[in-house]
């Protein structure tokens, strides 16, 4: 099933900050290096499934400026649906509600005559006065203080009574004046305190209360929490008292500032949050309470000191995160799991009552040995009473269980199990007797068994680390939002195993987009599910049983048949498929799952679906998430109880495959490719549909733009998200379409647009999954990414088993190791000078700029030895310089190296530009330039930070760890050995070539720029498997029902929650174990490899034939672009035409040559013999190249449309010379809490302050840090 996006795909998304314990994650955010879901979401057979195409139109809502006053006190309802047109209605952006006054209000009451109590005699004039009165003879205390047990018949008298609690209780430490200053604002009249009480709400489990700031420019978390504590103490304490057990957790949103180097003022929206907490008892609140605050003042106050130069503008809120939480409590007997009872060592006692726990302990004193049946109840029945219980009762639930660790003067340890081991209740006691209890649960019930051999059991966990993720995304000061996107219409279409449509395409257009859409595929999957029970069956022809008898290898997995020979056939058409083996063709089953396929969906589309799935609580959802807010996949099923086949709709996203706009993947496409559209639309008629069309987005603000009968004027089609009007050649295109297919409104147009969109990418994703089973025999249907379809791949093609490590210390020293591309800008300025442009002057020396670039740099390096298996660590104390230096360089065994390096001066001037052994590097501010200073200067010296760079330098290394091919490379160039501390080894071979190969010259051979794309892709995405994070892996589920939301908050893995809607909400637990699982050691060796190539070129080759002739400009991983003096240089490469491709060069030029065409590892042209007049680099990755006829722009973190519209050549030689910066606008999509908005930013363009490399005076001239001359001022 396959589904289309409409707004533009490749425009990047703005993410939120989040930050947790002061910790940022995903700063290198990866992504495409992504794991697939298991063994739901993983196959590498192909499989027959049903695709669905599908698209969705959106609706843009323009938002009031963020700074504009409120036009209302409430917000306008949103209404939550998929894919979208623009929709605009005016909405503040800034909610909120009327004051909440906490003083008792009287209600207008009649008075009644003279009320007498008949006591004390004492009147009254109104029966509810008496009746409080009476409750003080009567000594009914029905409000008692959790704190101290002091009994008030008033709850507003327990209220004040409370806050006189707040200034003693957990604050040793606080000085006099804070507790002062606490006592004031405690003190203070509730009626002159402002809280603004936002609540959401979802499945009666979770709640977010939001308690805004008391002043509008807060600046002071000591105040603002004293100002909040006694709303939220009563906020859990009712909370307490309703749900009688919560977990609960406080995030407060505060604005940041800093200048930038750039002068550049931006800002931010942080969130600081508490850890979660488990709440039984009324007298813990207080002290959870502080220790909330102090965790949150710790996040921020870490945050703010790392020199990253943040301070705080104003504190805008604290939000209340409840859950309630039912403590599961362990009964009677559950049979144990096969694998723990495998591991032969737990008992587990066999009980029919709820005293599992007291069994458990008694076990462990009496020590029955498994001879004697020591599960038996029997045996502990009589020594019941040995076991104090006090006032806890059973079952025991693991709150209790330190209470009956002090009635019995033992430590327990309890573990839980969910897949892997983890700890649920680490004792804090230090008893020698020490008893380690697992609580095993079921859908019914929980239950304890007794550990009885500690360490046999926890073999089974692999390795544990615990893990916190925390997400951290960059905004920008200026920010706003200009709409917000309603899904207003969809489109899908059925493709069949045969590739053609099994029913007409379905478009809809209306209110609900997004519920309508899942309410059509459910109805979808019901049909497919009808269809799969019938089985047809197999008649196979005299030549197939010919075929069969003959057969003598399985066709399935290419291995030898024996007597288990069976027939296999497809259960769908009855068609005969092979002769196979029997246990081969019983695995060969249908998967149960029909894939759903969008364009962006990640980015976009999701968002909308993700919003309704509240509206289906019949059905269970899975996601593969990158955060909260960001999901890679996700499925819905449900189990179909009459044919008991549970199918489900598994949503994956063709931009994670084919990373580009669907118009360009369309033009890649031969026009014979396009059998799905030619299926539903004329003959006549398809060439206008043969690339992607243009639709006015935000022209369509409200449903009745949909009923306008005439095309929208040129106007109508302006995008702020690409700055461009629609050409006059589009224009006509839309007039021709609109007249051609007869239309008769805009909704119609709306239509036939989003139709023809999902025709479009059903094509392409179909060709996309032919090449696959035609070079591969996989199915991307049936996985997740570019990078987990490669790998898969190169694994079915290579056969090579791969060894994980088994030693935590070989993980992280490899880890310790990864360095990625370098990326730098040696030399800020060059002009050439040369015979081959129009200003040639013969009497200056002949100059150029040539721009080189490594074919497949990471294919070539993965098609050379790689690591398999077969790891140890050898003893350091037998290797030297000549030892290393005589390794042969197609060994079978590699090393990897931490040693130490000396970096000799005499080699300084000749390695400055591209200094060996790159590391990682914190830039302190003594260490830049008096250059540096002076660009700082113009912005403001103070706002330079601290940060940590991969950056070339010539400082001695120690500790530096290295393939040992680099090593050899680095030692033949001058660097010197002192100390070898480790050395691990491992077995190795060309173990990917024949793959990379393969991929290599398929390319050459492709007839088709998507096929030549499509080989690229599956060459350079295996490379990210191979150095995936599992750490950074999120896990988050989707909630729907009241007893799952609760049952997860129970797990002592829960660790936060999101509201989505009312009836749906995201949680994120914490991974119980994290399996360190991929080899990252080949990665590693990847990165290393690549270097070698580089370094070798530069040195071996251009260094050794120009020497001090030849300035490296600027490197960015696989690119060396050079100022050369020589008379021709293109005379120069034709004397070494084995390094260069130039089959790119017009084929009237001399060195025109297709024999190193697309050759892994030869160095091209990037500018294919146009020569380069002039060069600018501000920093990495910001530099421009003037042509005779064009400019080569790169600009980092700024918007391709601003790259190509608004910057200029000159822009940048401005900003070097006259070390300035610019700004500029960038038009973006936003989402948050799936909600999706275009946003507008305004953010620093270009700036010419670079500190990877140290300045000299002339801002043109650089050295590398550890230079000689800049210690000993020699400049």
């Amino acid at each position: 099933m396959e589904a289309t996006k409409n707004i533009n795909s490749t425009t990047p998304d703005v993410e939120d900050w989040d930050i947790s314990f002061g910790i940022p994650l995903d700063e290198l955010h990866e992504i495409l290096n992504v794991a697939e879901l298991a063994k739901e979401f993983a196959d590498d057979t192909p499989r027959w499934d049903d695709n669905v195409s599908g698209t969705q139109q959106c609706i843009e809502v323009p938002e009031q400026n963020a700074c504009a006053p409120s036009t209302s006190k409430q917000a306008v309802p949103v209404l939550e649906l998929a894919n979208v047109e623009p929709f605009n209605y005016n909405v503040t952006s800034t909610f909120t509600n009327p004051i909440h006054n906490f003083e008792e209000t009287q209600d207008a009451r009649t008075l009644l005559p003279s009320k007498v109590c008949d006591i004390c005699r004492k009147t009254f004039s109104r029966t509810d006065a008496l009746f409080r009165h009476m409750k003080s003879h009567k000594m009914e205390k029905t409000h008692p203080c959790g704190l101290c047990n002091k009994g008030f018949s008033r709850k507003d008298s327990l209220q004040r009574h409370r806050l006189m609690h707040f200034n003693i209780i957990n604050q040793p430490s606080t000085s006099n004046a804070v507790s002062k200053r606490r006592l004031i604002s405690s003190q203070m009249p509730p009626s002159k305190k402002r809280k603004c009480d936002n609540s959401a709400h979802a499945l009666n489990v979770f709640t977010i209360t939001t308690f805004d700031s008391m002043t509008d420019n807060e600046l002071d978390f000591l105040k603002f929490f004293d100002y909040v504590r006694p709303f939220i103490f009563e906020e859990l304490q009712s909370k307490l008292e309703e749900k009688r057990a919560i977990k609960w957790y406080a995030v407060v949103q505060a604005t940041l500032t800093r200048t930038t180097q750039e002068n550049d003022v931006e800002c931010i929206t942080p969130h600081f949050r508490s850890n979660c907490v488990v709440e039984l008892m009324e007298n813990t609140i207080a002290e959870h309470l502080e220790s909330a605050f102090k965790k949150i003042q710790n996040s921020f106050e870490e945050f703010t000191q790392r020199g990253s130069g943040w301070t705080l503008e104003k504190i805008l809120k604290l939000e209340l995160n409840i859950a309630k939480y039912q403590p599961l409590s362990p009964s009677n007997y559950i049979p144990l799991p096969k694998a723990l009872v495998d591991k032969k060592a737990l008992l587990n006692i066999k009980n029919e009552d709820q005293k599992c726990f007291v069994w458990c302990l008694l076990a462990h004193k009496l020590k029955i040995d498994y001879k004697n049946n020591a599960n038996s109840i029997h045996h502990y029945i009589p020594h019941e009473s040995e076991i104090k219980l006090g006032n806890v009762k059973c079952p025991v639930p693991v709150t209790s269980i330190s209470t009956l660790e002090k009635l019995n003067n033992v430590r327990i340890n309890v573990y839980g199990f969910e897949d892997e081991i983890f700890p649920l209740y680490v004792s804090s006691r230090e008893d020698q007797d020490c008893i380690n209890l697992l609580y095993i649960s079921n859908e019914e019930r929980q239950h304890y068994c007794l550990i009885r051999n500690f360490s046999r059991f926890i073999d089974f966990e692999s390795i544990l680390i615990p893990y916190h993720s925390v997400q951290l995304t960059n905004q920008s000061a200026y920010t706003e939002k200009i709409a917000r996107h309603k899904p207003c219409g969809y489109a899908y279409v059925v493709i069949g195993a045969n590739g053609k449509i099994l029913k007409p395409i379905t478009v809809y257009r209306g209110p609900d987009a997004a519920t309508h859409f899942i309410n059509n595929l459910i109805k979808e999957k019901d049909n497919i599910s009808s269809m799969l029970t019938t089985i047809m069956p197999m008649n196979l022809s005299p030549e197939e049983e010919e075929q069969f008898n003959s057969e003598t290898q399985c066709y399935l997995c290419k291995r030898p048949l024996k007597n288990d020979k069976v027939r296999d056939h497809c259960h769908l058409s009855g068609r005969y498929r092979g002769a196979a083996h029997n246990y081969c063709n019983l695995q060969y089953k249908m998967r149960k799952m029909i894939p759903v396929v969008f364009h962006n969906l990640k980015n976009y589309d999701a968002h909308h679906i993700i919003k309704c799935f509240g509206n289906f609580k019949d059905h269970e959802f899975n996601i593969l998430a990158n955060n909260m807010e960001k999901y890679i996949t996700f499925s819905m099923k449900k189990i179909i109880k009459e044919n008991n086949i549970t199918l489900s709709l598994h949503f994956i996203d063709s931009f994670q495959f084919l990373p580009t706009s669907l118009q360009k993947l369309v033009h890649n496409l031969k026009d014979s490719d396009f059998n799905i559209l030619k299926q539903n639309v004329s003959h006549d008629k398809i060439h206008l549909l043969l690339r992607k069309g243009i639709y006015p987005y935000e022209y369509v603000d409200t449903f009745q733009k949909f009923s306008e009968i005439a095309l929208p004027p040129v106007s109508a089609f302006y995008s702020t998200l690409s700055g461009e009007h629609v050409s006059a050649e589009d224009y006509e295109h839309a007039k021709n379409v609109w007249s051609a297919f007869k239309i008769k409104s805009l909704g119609e147009y709306h239509d036939l647009y989003v139709a023809s969109d999902v025709l479009l990418l059903a094509d392409v994703f179909e060709n996309f999954r032919k090449i696959c089973l035609k070079n591969y025999e996989l199915d991307p249907a049936h996985l997740i990414t570019s990078p987990s379809l490669a790998w898969q791949a190169c694994l079915k093609m290579s056969q090579q088993p791969l060894e994980l490590f088994t030693s935590i210390d070989m993980h992280l020293f490899i880890e310790k190791g990864i360095r990625g591309g370098i990326s730098t800008i040696c030399k800020r300025y060059a002009r050439a000078n040369n015979k081959y442009l129009e200003n040639y002057d013969p009497l200056s020396p002949s100059k150029y700029i040539i721009y080189l670039d490594a074919n497949n740099l990471y294919g070539w390096a993965m098609s050379q030895a790689l690591p398999y298996g077969d790891f140890k660590w050898i003893s350091p104390d037998t290797f030297n310089k000549e030892q290393i230096l005589s390794m042969h360089e197609n060994s079978e065994v590699g090393y990897i190296f931490e040693v130490d390096l000396e970096y000799p001066t005499e080699l300084h001037n000749l390695h400055s530009d591209y200094p060996l052994a790159p590391e990682k590097l914190l830039i302190k501010k003594n260490m830049i330039s008096p250059t540096s200073r002076k660009i700082l200067q113009t912005f403001s010296f103070e706002n330079f930070h601290e940060s940590e760079k991969l950056v070339p330098n010539l400082m001695n290394k120690n500790n530096y760890i290295v393939y040992y091919k680099n090593l050899q490379l680095y030692l033949s160039l001058g660097l010197k050995l002192t100390k070898v501390h480790k050395v691990l080894s491992f077995k190795q071979k060309p173990w990917l070539k024949p793959y990379i190969e393969f991929n290599t010259n398929q390319r050459k051979l492709a007839s088709s720029s998507f096929e030549k794309d499509f080989f690229k892709l599956l060459n350079n995405s295996v490379y990210g498997k191979t150095m995936e994070n599992v750490r950074k892996h999120s896990n988050v589920q989707l909630v729907t029902s009241e007893k799952q939301a609760k049952k997860l908050v129970a797990a002592p893995t829960f660790k936060r929650f999101k509201i989505i809607t009312d009836s749906l909400a995201a949680l994120e637990k914490i991974k119980s174990c994290i399996t360190l699982n991929r080899p990252i050691y080949i990665g590693f060796v990847i990165l290393e490899l690549s270097k070698v190539l580089m370094y070798n070129f530069h040195y071996n080759h251009i260094k050794k034939r120009y020497m001090d002739k030849a300035n490296l400009l600027f490197t960015d991983t696989d690119s060396l672009t050079y100022e050369i003096e020589t008379d021709d240089i293109y005379k120069d490469m034709g004397e070494n035409l084995d390094v260069y491709d130039t089959s790119d060069y017009p084929q009237d030029h001399a060195l025109y040559s297709e024999k190193n065409k697309k050759r892994i590892g030869c160095f091209k042209d990037e500018m294919n013999s146009k020569p380069i007049i002039e060069f600018v680099g501000l920093r990495a990755k910001m530099y421009s190249m003037l042509t005779p006829d064009s400019e080569k722009k790169t600009a980092k973190g700024v918007s391709k449309v601003v790259i190509q519209q608004k910057l200029k050549h000159s822009n940048y030689l401005q900003c070097l010379k006259e070390n300035k910066s610019m700004k500029e606008n960038m038009v973006l999509i936003k989402s948050e809490n799936h909600d999706i908005y275009t946003v507008r930013q305004n953010k620093t363009a270009l700036s010419s302050f670079d500190d990877k490399r140290y300045i000299l005076d002339d801002n043109i001239g650089t050295f590398a840090y550890g230079h000689y001359k800049i210690n000993e001022n020699q400049i």
